[in-house]
């Protein structure tokens, strides 16, 4: 399915959600912190992406991100590809959390990065921040699994990560 993009606004103290914009947010009451955001919302249109054969792809040189952790970036081939996305698994307690706060900090020192979390709270990584001393100031944390507020928040924040 295609999708439209529809204005949508955000509070940005306390994400308020409205289709109109106010200068004060009616949920906080903060002045001036609704913003323009956008939406997307499902269309009638379908798009067919084409196969290509594997021999016909160009290659090219991949510029990578170090994230300063040996064993992790030799694990992902000498480091984290833009655009790409890695899902981390295994059971609980192994420390994927951990290894994500580290990579965030390790990445923030490159540019913003938005950390997302469809399991745990802010508080509950933000204690775990203070507990293995992550002290980057560009970590952004959104505790969401509705995929549609996780799109308006990367909309709204814009990270590199």
């Amino acid at each position: 399915m295609i999708k439209d993009i529809l204005n949508k606004y955000l509070c940005i103290k306390c994400n308020y959600h409205t289709y109109q914009w106010f200068g004060k947010c009616p949920s906080c009451g903060t002045w001036d912190s609704i913003q323009e955001s956008k939406q997307l919302t499902k269309s009638n249109k379908n798009i067919v992406t084409q196969a290509v054969k594997l021999q016909d792809i160009q290659d090219k040189q991949l510029s990578k991100y170090k994230t300063q952790i040996h064993e992790f970036d030799n694990m992902m081939n000498g480091g984290i590809i833009p655009s790409s996305l890695i899902l981390i698994g295994g059971p609980p307690g192994v420390g994927k959390s951990t290894l994500m706060l580290h990579i965030a900090s390790n990445l923030g020192h490159i540019g913003t990065v938005l950390y997302i979390s469809g399991e745990e709270s802010a508080l509950q990584i933000k204690s775990r921040s203070k507990r293995i001393k992550i002290t980057e100031t560009n970590i952004f944390i959104l505790s969401e699994t509705n995929i549609n507020n996780i799109i308006v928040n990367i909309q709204t924040i814009r990270p590199c990560f």
